[in-house]
């Protein structure tokens, strides 16, 4: 199986108006808002 992409897209051209690419698909900005929400609940938990 290759993965090429976040969606099939034979399949979401049937549905979608527009499908647009994005680099790198979303896994950098879901890194980054994992990694800053573990952050503030850091300085939460710290300061109670």
């Amino acid at each position: 199986m290759k993965t090429v992409g976040d969606v099939e897209f034979a399949n979401a051209k049937e549905v979608a108006s527009y499908v647009t690419p994005v680099s790198c698909g979303l896994w950098p900005v879901t890194v980054v808002r994992l990694l800053r929400n573990t952050v503030e609940a850091l300085k939460i938990s710290t300061s109670l």
